[in-house]
């Protein structure tokens, strides 16, 4: 019990204003308040939300802080930059309706528009409103208790049966309460396995910072986050993760720490599978059939739980024209043939003529032996990732804007570029890596504890960024709500004294 009133005594001696006891609300909220729709927006797949609610309830409060002189937002020394940022972004946006008419329709693009001031928003409302040493205590020992809740309701997930609120079609995203199987990626409070993976990049760098410090505690945070980051099986956040961990323990030259994070990490990995299967099938070798007068390419389906389906890009392994057709190619072929024969009867009887059966592509079918992408690295090579790249070269400098290039291109960089252009993409990460120098350089004067708090946050950042690559995390996910809140609060206290900020990690 001690110790217990020891986690929780910053907050009973805090003199909050009503203002303060929302924001502290805000940091459980957003992380632990799952992805229900509060209602749909007609004849789209976007919802609004109940955290889009809460922002604007919390928008609304801030409006009268300012108003009142408690909030002074002209202070923000990154404000021009991102209101410059929203500038671009919305000249994008109507450019896109108005002239070149690649956002169709204007409601979409303008949810869309409006999601990116959203998100940046909580900055602004943190950076004004932590006013002293004492509340950025407070808010930065209510980031690793939001943790912990969205680990425990993980493992309920996982092991009590728990509902999941998923986003990852358009049919979940209504709010349907799931029920996952045992080998399904969890995903917990959030809208996905790849989101929720997402959020421990941007913690687990700073649990093993204050563990790295001296604290204990948060070497069983880390290692409660680094059981779910597997469990969700999620490649790209575990990636990200062992590269921006293991950067951090380096550059803090704890590099006995960092062999055996690594081990653990390795041992986790394998033990649970999950993880390790999925890695293993990001590519396997497969027989194939590719058509030689129209290219296309046939993959044989072995769809099941624990798989991932084959893309249709693939990397030849043999040049031999005569390679004897396996089973599942010969059955497919089949298929092809039957499916052909069918069509060409139908065209045949609306037609009049005969069958033409000198049409088959029985001789146009040839088998090859190749590296088979699973369909999720294929999606993106082959569709979103090449569509982004377009909307960039038909526009360079605005792009095709917000909501052009559908829901998602599962890459923050071809997503941000494809849709606002070389201004949208330098202004938007240009922000992110700026207040990043900022936390590290000025890290450098703050003595042990803060400081490793600082790199935490940093490298935290750094992981994120690497998720990007695969994942769309500033653009159209739950977690930069979260990341600009966390940016806003450690912005902040660099604005307090160097004694100040010392004692408040004490």
């Amino acid at each position: 019990m001690g110790k217990l009133a020891e986690l929780f005594k910053p907050f009973t001696k805090a003199k909050f204003r009503f203002i303060h006891w929302v924001l502290l609300l805000y940091i459980f909220f957003i992380p632990l308040w799952p992805k229900i729709p509060f209602r749909d927006v007609e004849y789209t797949y976007i919802n609004i939300r109940y955290e889009d609610i809460f922002l604007g309830f919390l928008a609304v409060l801030f409006v009268i802080e300012i108003l009142r002189g408690k909030a002074r937002i002209l202070k923000n020394p990154y404000l021009r930059w991102i209101v410059l940022y929203w500038v671009v972004v919305f000249i994008a946006f109507l450019y896109g309706h108005f002239i070149s008419k690649t956002v169709p329709v204007f409601n979409i693009g303008l949810l869309h528009s409006l999601r990116r001031v959203e998100y940046m928003f909580p900055f602004f409302v943190f950076f004004a409103l932590v006013e002293n040493a004492r509340q950025f205590r407070i808010y930065a020992v209510s980031i690793f208790l939001a943790l912990f809740g969205v680990i425990i309701y993980a493992f309920g997930q996982k092991f009590i049966g728990w509902p999941a609120y998923l986003t990852m079609n358009p049919v979940f995203s209504t709010g349907i309460p799931l029920l996952l199987k045992y080998e399904s990626r969890i995903a917990s409070t959030f809208g996905g396995h790849y989101d929720l993976g997402a959020f421990l990049v941007v913690l687990i760098p700073s649990t093993l910072a204050m563990f790295a410090a001296g604290k204990k505690k948060y070497g069983v945070l880390f290692f409660l986050s680094l059981l779910v980051l597997v469990y969700t099986a999620s490649r790209t956040s575990f990636i990200s993760y062992i590269v921006s961990a293991t950067a951090l323990l380096i550059f803090l030259r704890k590099w006995k720490m960092s062999v055996v994070i690594i081990a653990i990490s390795a041992v986790m990995m394998l033990f649970t599978r999950d993880l390790t299967d999925r890695f293993m099938k990001t590519f396997s070798v497969r027989q194939i059939l590719v058509n030689n007068k129209t290219g296309q390419v046939y993959v044989p389906k072995r769809v099941g739980k624990d798989e991932l389906p084959a893309g249709s890009l693939y990397v030849p392994l043999n040049k031999n024209k005569s390679e004897k057709l396996g089973t599942a190619v010969t059955n497919l072929k089949k298929d092809i043939l039957a499916e052909e024969k069918i069509k060409n009867a139908s065209a045949a009887a609306l037609s009049g003529n005969d069958i033409n059966s000198s049409g088959s592509s029985e001789q146009n079918l040839e088998a090859v032996s190749g590296v088979v992408y699973d369909i999720s690295s294929a999606t993106r090579l082959q569709v979103e990732w090449p569509r982004a790249i377009n909307a960039f070269l038909s526009n360079p400098l605005l792009g095709t804007g917000p909501s052009s290039i559908t829901e998602a291109t599962d890459g923050d960089y071809f997503r941000a570029v494809g849709e606002t252009g070389i201004l949208g993409f330098t202004l938007l990460f240009g922000i992110v890596l700026f207040l990043q120098k900022e936390f590290f350089f000025k890290a450098k004067t703050l003595a042990k504890n803060a400081q490793y708090a600082y790199y935490g946050v940093v490298f935290g950042a750094f992981g994120l960024m690497i998720n990007a690559i695969y994942i769309d995390v500033f653009e159209a996910s739950k977690i930069a709500f979260f990341v600009w809140c966390l940016w806003g609060i450690y912005a902040k206290a660099l604005e307090f004294s160097k004694a100040d900020i010392n004692k408040a990690f004490e």
